[in-house]
């Protein structure tokens, strides 16, 4: 697989990058050789290789996600550190 010119000018486009002409034609080189590079991974023999989801003996920090029921609202607001009008607050995320 190899990426068109036009390719890159999409790309682009969607990335809201306007591109000249020649460093479109560098970019264009630069993301073929990527290819080329990454496509020697199917060289590679892994017939005998076995599946790897976790390489440490540690086990998964994860617990059992069991419901809670609150029949009182505000004892649930109160297990949080901040709260408004009977609302949880929680830092604003962008």
């Amino acid at each position: 697989m190899n990426f068109s010119y036009n390719d890159v000018i999409h790309i682009a486009d969607l990335a809201h990058l306007k591109l000249k002409d020649d460093e479109a034609t560098i970019l264009l080189k630069d993301m073929n050789n990527i290819l080329k590079y990454v496509d020697k991974l199917n060289e590679v023999d892994v017939s005998n290789i076995e599946l790897t989801v976790q390489i440490t003996d540690m086990p998964q920090g994860l617990r059992e996600d069991i419901p809670n029921n609150y029949s009182n609202k505000n004892d649930f607001i109160k297990e949080f550190p901040t709260s408004e009008n009977n609302y949880i607050k929680v830092p604003k995320v962008i």
